[in-house]
């Protein structure tokens, strides 16, 4: 799993995922095993969309943690 910090803290408070409060610039081993665990949970989450891979996990992590209320169609 990939960490763009601003996009994936994003995703975690968009879904109350506790990776939110942990966060830490250093990551270290809490902060990627919490990292992971989000992933995990997504995966689960989106199960029917049939991820392929972490790669769609981590995708989805960007498309939802990266939108704006200013992306919505009007």
């Amino acid at each position: 799993m990939f960490l763009k910090p601003t996009v994936t803290l994003d995703f975690a408070e968009r879904t109350g995922h506790e990776f939110q409060y942990i966060y830490d610039a250093n990551v270290g081993r809490h902060t990627y095993e919490t990292l992971l665990d989000m992933a995990e949970q997504t995966e689960l989450g989106i199960a029917e969309l049939n991820p392929r891979d972490r790669i769609d996990v981590q995708t989805f992590i960007f498309v939802v943690g990266g939108y704006r209320d200013k992306d919505m169609p009007e």
